[in-house]
């Protein structure tokens, strides 16, 4: 199957689960910013894909050929040869219809239903900017294999998009802020700033530090450290963050709640709750348990009549009676 990519704007990526265990050699992660986002594509489609990320920009593509496909992440309009389609759901679509996504904030994520044929570098499809791997998706064509259909279903998910609690762990040098700023620092509700990308989600807001806490020598980090800048402004890191920083932090975001903090949208409120280790790890899911709990959450998707331009193209009556006789 071939997907003709009609526009994508900047910020347009293929992405997957990334490449871990790459931190030693100076390479992130990287892979999609809401990774819940992925597992909410291999619940609707029953099957891990690659997927095509849209941070803040829109694209429109060309269907090949018939296909399903998934709509997650930040919610979008999206529509086929203009029939608006539902978000958090699946969708079949016909051979050379044309899908259109909006642009918007935060991270959107449209997947279809094939394996994208393209090799892999570093054992991933994944574009890392900051890495210098892959790049911005442009007019170009997309090959799939094994392209499916299925059913049309929806995913009863909860908002990620508005802020809300995160939770964080201790990390090696939380101890070094001492019990006052640690206080002020969860007590503080902070908005989620402009000056966010692939990278990080920066924070307004402002931590006091003295010059001690802030003269470290550069160390590890991953994805998920809150670093506090200069100025004081904590900083979340998410998929493409450097390997080295010197920035002290102030702690570790749970993974399970990344995807709030990287899909809240600018002057969204975020407060940050102190949990334990044995709570981090009574919170920790893996992969197969997350799609299982969201396969629990699917629902046929039941389309209005009224909105269905392609309405006469569906079989509506499957037999009629006559006199004491079926007729099929």
């Amino acid at each position: 199957m071939i997907v003709e990519v009609l526009r994508a704007g900047r910020g347009v990526t293929i992405q997957d689960q990334g490449r871990a265990g790459l931190i030693a050699q100076g390479l992130s992660r990287g892979g999609a910013v809401d990774r819940l986002a992925l597992l909410e594509v291999e619940a609707l489609l029953k099957r891990r894909v690659s997927v095509i990320e849209l941070a803040g920009a829109g694209a429109s593509f060309r269907i090949g050929q018939g296909c399903q496909i998934a709509l997650t992440g930040a919610p979008r309009k999206a529509n086929a040869d203009g029939n608006p389609l539902r978000w958090n759901a699946s969708h079949n679509l016909a051979a050379g219809s044309v899908l259109t996504i909006t642009a918007g904030q935060g991270y959107a994520y449209v997947a279809f239903d094939a394996a994208l044929g393209r090799p892999e570098v570093i054992g991933s499809q994944s574009a890392h900017l900051k890495g210098g791997i892959g790049g911005h998706l442009e007019q170009c064509e997309l090959h799939f294999i094994d392209a499916r259909t299925g059913t049309s279903d929806l995913l009863d998910v909860v908002d990620r998009t508005a802020g809300g609690n995160v939770r964080f762990m201790a990390g090696p040098q939380t101890d070094a802020f001492g019990e006052e700023a640690l206080a002020a620092f969860t007590s503080q509700t902070f908005t989620k700033s402009a000056r966010s990308n692939r990278q990080g989600a920066g924070l307004d807001g402002t931590v006091a530090l003295d010059a001690s806490q802030l003269s470290r020598v550069s160390d590890f980090i991953t994805e998920g450290d809150i670093q506090i800048t200069g100025n004081g402004a904590p900083f979340v890191l998410l998929a493409e963050c450097q390997t080295i920083g010197g920035y002290p932090r102030i702690g570790t975001v749970l993974p399970c709640d990344i995807p709030i903090v990287a899909q809240a949208k600018p002057g969204a409120e975020l407060r940050f709750e102190l949990v334990s280790t044995d709570e981090a790890e009574a919170l920790w899911q893996s992969d197969v348990q997350q799609v299982a709990a969201l396969r629990s959450k699917i629902s046929p998707l039941l389309r209005d009549p009224a909105t269905m331009n392609d309405l006469l193209s569906y079989q509506l009556v499957s037999g009629f009676i006559r006199g004491d006789e079926e007729w099929l």
